[in-house]
Protein backbone atom coordinates (compact mmCIF):
# COMPACT_ATOMS: atom_id res chain seq x y z
CA UNK A 1 0.00 0.00 0.00
CA UNK A 2 0.82 3.70 0.20
CA UNK A 3 3.16 2.77 3.30
CA UNK A 4 5.12 0.96 1.17
CA UNK A 5 5.65 3.94 -0.93
CA UNK A 6 6.23 6.14 1.52
CA UNK A 7 8.93 3.80 3.11
CA UNK A 8 10.54 3.21 0.27
CA UNK A 9 11.19 6.84 -0.37
CA UNK A 10 12.76 7.78 2.56
CA UNK A 11 14.68 5.27 2.38
CA UNK A 12 15.81 7.10 -0.88
CA UNK A 13 14.00 5.30 -3.87
CA UNK A 14 12.70 6.65 -6.80
CA UNK A 15 8.81 4.49 -7.01
CA UNK A 16 6.88 3.73 -9.57
CA UNK A 17 3.53 2.18 -8.66
CA UNK A 18 1.62 0.35 -10.75
CA UNK A 19 -2.12 -1.40 -10.06
CA UNK A 20 -2.05 -4.11 -11.96
CA UNK A 21 0.17 -6.30 -13.76
CA UNK A 22 0.02 -5.37 -17.14
CA UNK A 23 0.62 -1.40 -16.64
CA UNK A 24 3.51 -2.99 -13.85
CA UNK A 25 5.00 -4.81 -17.56
CA UNK A 26 4.50 -1.79 -19.34
CA UNK A 27 5.91 0.74 -17.02
CA UNK A 28 8.68 -1.35 -16.10
CA UNK A 29 9.77 -1.80 -20.27
CA UNK A 30 9.15 1.93 -20.79
CA UNK A 31 11.28 2.78 -17.53
CA UNK A 32 14.26 0.28 -18.70
CA UNK A 33 14.47 2.92 -21.44
CA UNK A 34 15.10 5.87 -19.52
CA UNK A 35 16.48 4.80 -16.09
CA UNK A 36 18.24 2.05 -14.29
CA UNK A 37 15.21 0.08 -12.44
CA UNK A 38 16.69 -1.73 -9.39
CA UNK A 39 14.01 -4.13 -8.63
CA UNK A 40 10.40 -4.85 -8.58
CA UNK A 41 8.62 -5.43 -5.65
CA UNK A 42 5.48 -7.55 -6.39
CA UNK A 43 2.24 -8.64 -4.81
CA UNK A 44 1.41 -12.08 -6.10
CA UNK A 45 -2.79 -11.16 -6.16
CA UNK A 46 -3.16 -8.53 -8.78
CA UNK A 47 -6.10 -7.25 -10.41
CA UNK A 48 -5.97 -8.16 -14.50
CA UNK A 49 -2.88 -10.24 -14.60
CA UNK A 50 -1.74 -12.05 -11.22
CA UNK A 51 1.93 -11.70 -9.94
CA UNK A 52 2.92 -15.13 -10.95
CA UNK A 53 1.79 -14.20 -14.36
CA UNK A 54 3.49 -10.78 -13.95
CA UNK A 55 7.03 -12.79 -12.80
CA UNK A 56 7.11 -15.31 -15.75
CA UNK A 57 6.54 -12.37 -18.50
CA UNK A 58 9.13 -10.21 -16.46
CA UNK A 59 11.90 -13.50 -16.66
CA UNK A 60 11.32 -13.74 -20.00
CA UNK A 61 12.05 -10.50 -20.73
CA UNK A 62 15.00 -9.87 -18.33
CA UNK A 63 16.43 -12.94 -16.05
CA UNK A 64 18.92 -10.62 -13.97
CA UNK A 65 16.02 -7.92 -12.44
CA UNK A 66 15.89 -8.37 -8.51
CA UNK A 67 12.00 -8.96 -7.87
CA UNK A 68 10.65 -9.64 -4.42
CA UNK A 69 7.39 -10.78 -4.35
CA UNK A 70 5.02 -10.68 -1.44
CA UNK A 71 1.88 -12.04 -0.26
CA UNK A 72 -0.33 -13.37 2.60
CA UNK A 73 -1.28 -16.53 1.18
CA UNK A 74 -0.12 -18.97 3.93
CA UNK A 75 0.51 -21.69 0.99
CA UNK A 76 4.14 -22.52 0.99
CA UNK A 77 3.44 -23.89 -2.69
CA UNK A 78 3.10 -20.57 -3.90
CA UNK A 79 6.13 -19.10 -2.27
CA UNK A 80 8.05 -22.05 -4.12
CA UNK A 81 6.38 -21.21 -7.77
CA UNK A 82 7.08 -18.21 -7.42
CA UNK A 83 11.11 -18.74 -6.52
CA UNK A 84 10.74 -21.53 -9.38
CA UNK A 85 9.78 -18.47 -11.71
CA UNK A 86 12.34 -16.45 -10.62
CA UNK A 87 11.72 -14.54 -7.45
CA UNK A 88 14.67 -13.08 -5.90
CA UNK A 89 13.25 -12.60 -2.46
CA UNK A 90 9.83 -13.67 -0.91
CA UNK A 91 8.27 -10.88 2.09
CA UNK A 92 5.39 -12.42 4.32
CA UNK A 93 2.39 -9.95 4.71
CA UNK A 94 1.27 -7.96 6.85
CA UNK A 95 5.05 -6.33 6.58
CA UNK A 96 7.10 -6.22 9.15
CA UNK A 97 8.60 -2.47 8.14
CA UNK A 98 12.01 -2.82 9.90
CA UNK A 99 12.23 -6.92 8.18
CA UNK A 100 11.09 -4.86 4.84
CA UNK A 101 13.94 -2.12 4.88
CA UNK A 102 16.50 -4.38 5.39
CA UNK A 103 15.46 -6.77 2.72
CA UNK A 104 15.38 -3.50 0.13
CA UNK A 105 19.15 -2.39 1.42
CA UNK A 106 19.95 -5.89 0.60
CA UNK A 107 18.60 -7.22 -2.71
CA UNK A 108 17.93 -3.48 -4.23
CA UNK A 109 21.13 -1.43 -3.02
CA UNK A 110 21.63 2.12 -3.55
CA UNK A 111 24.99 2.51 -4.42
CA UNK A 112 24.94 5.71 -5.90
CA UNK A 113 22.60 8.91 -5.78
CA UNK A 114 19.02 9.06 -7.54
CA UNK A 115 18.50 11.89 -9.72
Amino acid sequence: GEYVRDRLEAMGYHVIVARDGRTGLALIALGAKQTRIRGVLLDLHMPIMDGMQVLQELRAQNRTLPVVVMTADPDHRLRERAFALGATHHIEKPIDLGEFAEICDRIFPLSEQEP
